[in-house]
């Protein structure tokens, strides 16, 4: 069913992306606790080498719970990226997810600038804005979609 009707497929993407992005979320919420004793982060964390190395841990790692779930539930890895190995497609998908989250960042910083927008909603129409090609790279470049086998649901 799931190979016939790709909007099966999409979904799971999203459900794994958006699983990836709270155990980001929850990483960054712990170590801003764990640094600060809150959860808010002074004004110059920011720019504090600790704070940047944690935030990028975070990302990383929500992005490979992001692709482990996606190898498990969206796609079949051994059809799919049977050409490259398992820490290449890793590699591969993080690199694809760094410009999904330049591109919210870039999103974000537009909406502050140019409407005040919270950052909190810039980020939410950012991640909007991206996952489309996020999505479509992925599938393209990280898992080949020509010898695709996709799961049944």
């Amino acid at each position: 069913m799931d190979a016939r009707y790709g909007a099966f497929k999409v979904a799971k993407f999203a459900m794994a992306s958006g699983t990836g992005f709270v155990v980001a979320e929850g990483l960054l919420a712990l170590g801003v606790y764990a640094l600060y004793g809150r959860l808010t982060a002074p004004g110059d964390a920011y720019s504090s080498p600790v704070f940047v190395a944690m935030d990028v841990a975070a990302l990383v790692t929500g992005v490979a719970v992001s692709f482990f779930l996606n190898e498990r539930y969206t796609v079949d890895p051994e059809r799919a990226g049977g050409r490259r190995s398992l820490p290449v497609r890793l590699l591969a998908f993080e690199g694809v997810n760094g410009l999904g989250n330049m591109t919210i960042i870039v999103v974000q910083y537009v909406l502050l600038l140019a409407l005040s927008l919270t950052p909190v909603l810039g980020n939410i129409v950012g991640a909007t804005v991206s996952y489309p090609v996020t999505y479509l790279i992925s599938m393209h470049y990280v898992w080949n979609p020509s010898s695709a086998r996709h799961r049944a649901t």
